[in-house]
């Protein structure tokens, strides 16, 4: 099998998924909280603490999305830097590495690591 084929193949099976709402939500009910009166407390879908996403279904997919268009948005902010020809491309891969994998993986050492879906 090529990889263009494996590729193809992993593409589907992530499509179904997306398609059966298995990916996004793993079926979690939200937590009710409760003010010091006894009402309940207004719940939001997700929020930002401490620099990571938490979401009532605690899944990791809105904090990696999140995440990786951070990451992007760095990675054009220094396009001026990528685009240089008086850097090179050592110093440019440090710069990368410092800059960009820095902010995409921060706290990915607490992210739950799941089982592939396939092999």
């Amino acid at each position: 099998m090529t990889a263009q084929q494996v590729a193809r193949r992993r593409h589907l099976s992530m499509a179904a998924f997306k398609w059966s709402g298995k990916l996004e939500d793993n079926g979690a009910e939200p937590v009710k909280v409760m003010t010091c009166s006894g009402a309940n407390a207004a719940t939001c879908k997700n929020f930002v603490y401490l620099g990571s996403m938490i979401s009532p279904a605690a899944t990791t997919q809105p904090e990696i999305r999140r995440r990786t268009v951070i990451a992007w948005s760095v990675h054009g902010d220094l396009d001026r830097i990528w685009q240089s020809r008086c850097i090179s491309c050592k110093l440019k891969g440090q710069l990368f590495s410092a800059l960009v994998l820095t902010v995409l993986l921060y706290n990915a050492e607490v992210w739950p690591l799941m089982a592939p879906l396939f092999y």
